[in-house]
């Protein structure tokens, strides 16, 4: 009762949630006896949950390749963003920056950032905040740069908003600060910013953080 054919029999039960344990249970056997069953059932289902059980099974059985080829090949829009959650899933980089460089769609450009944020590709994104030339993905880029929280990702955004002349740029990397709750970095900024509007933004910025530094920035403003 407990092979890849008893699951898979499950799986062409009507009730949805016995098929979604039927899945995740192939899903769990991780041999490639396990990802053919996983991968015929896909090819021949038209159910979308089905399809994306699927893929979220692939990913817990480790099937890069077949996630891959979704994720790049697949038709369904939704399908295909999540073949990509499940690659971010599994800090599969490679793939991601391959399928980035190679997409047109901006929305689908939108999830693989996403992914790359999922999977801690901080080299990656640094890279792509730093490249893209599509401002909203570019804001996307500076802001899951800033959800990472690696120091190195601060320190990227920092270089980044003193070597841009963009005020778009300048107010995402603002925002990337916030989020990160990177208060050092937002008292340099708002010390040595000579333009009025991001001056106030940072400041604005930091008013929202919880730091040491922060706090005693608006000490010292106080006291003056």
């Amino acid at each position: 009762r407990n092979s890849p054919n008893y699951c898979c029999a499950l799986c062409l039960a009507a009730h949805p949630d016995l098929q979604r344990k039927a899945l995740r249970n192939i899903a769990l056997f991780g041999d490639p006896k396990s990802h053919q069953i996983l991968s015929s059932i896909y090819a021949s289902s038209t159910d979308m949950e089905v399809k994306r059980e699927i893929l979220r099974g692939f990913m817990v059985s480790g099937d890069k390749e077949r996630l891959a080829t979704a994720a790049k090949g697949e038709k369904a829009p939704e399908l295909r963003k999540e073949a990509i959650r499940q690659l971010g899933v599994m800090g599969d980089h490679k793939t991601l920056s391959e399928l980035y460089a190679s997409e047109s769609e901006k929305q689908i450009k939108e999830q693989i950032l996403q992914g790359l944020f999922v999977g801690g590709a901080v080299d990656k994104l640094i890279e792509l905040s730093r490249s893209e030339r599509d401002p909203d993905l570019q804001k996307k880029a500076i802001n899951n740069l800033g959800l990472t929280g690696a120091p190195k990702a601060g320190m990227a955004l920092v270089e980044m908003y003193h070597a841009s002349a963009d005020k778009g740029v300048k107010g995402a990397v603002l925002n990337a600060l916030f989020l990160q709750n990177n208060g050092k970095a937002l008292v340099d900024i708002a010390r040595k910013e000579t333009n009025p509007e991001l001056k106030k933004e940072a400041v604005q910025k930091l008013s929202l953080t919880h730091t040491k530094e922060g706090s005693d920035f608006f000490t010292e403003l106080l006291n003056k």
